[in-house]
């Protein structure tokens, strides 16, 4: 993971990216604009998810990176934000369920709260980097 990918095709597969427009190149390079401010904006979301330990937009955003990542087929970073978006995934769904009236309240303890934000900063430091060579990829596709 410390290794920095010299090829952007090495952290966003274009084949698939293609795909997802149907082969599409005009629209895939129409994407990227949009692509790029909603994985920063997203990206700061998360941050501001762990600042306030709030797993339901943690879990959201990441959920909207994973999606984000897979259009353009960055599958190592689609990975990594599906990870994130697993680990919050209990919390939220249990938080769900209490908004409907199908749990109880208290299976959402400040102890399991803790426990859940103890390692998603590591998880988020790992995915970030990663998120970035996407970025960093996609920004030079839009060059060409």
């Amino acid at each position: 993971m410390t290794e920095k990918p010299t090829n952007s095709e090495q952290v966003v597969d274009w084949a698939a990216a293609l795909k997802s427009t149907d082969g599409d190149e005009a629209m895939l390079i129409d994407l990227i604009p949009p692509f790029l401010e909603e994985a920063q904006e997203r990206l700061s979301h998360i941050h501001d998810a762990l600042n306030s330990q709030d797993y339901v937009l943690a879990n959201r955003t990441a959920h909207t990176l994973k999606s984000l990542l897979r259009t353009f087929g960055a599958s190592s970073a689609m990975l990594l934000a599906e990870q994130l978006e697993d680990h919050f995934g209990g919390l939220a769904a249990d938080h769900r369920a209490i908004e409907k009236g199908t749990k109880d309240p208290s299976v959402i303890t400040p102890e399991r709260i803790a426990t859940v934000f103890a390692d998603a900063p590591r998880m988020v430091a790992e995915f970030e980097p990663q998120l970035h060579r996407v970025l960093a990829a996609v920004k030079a596709r839009l060059k060409q």
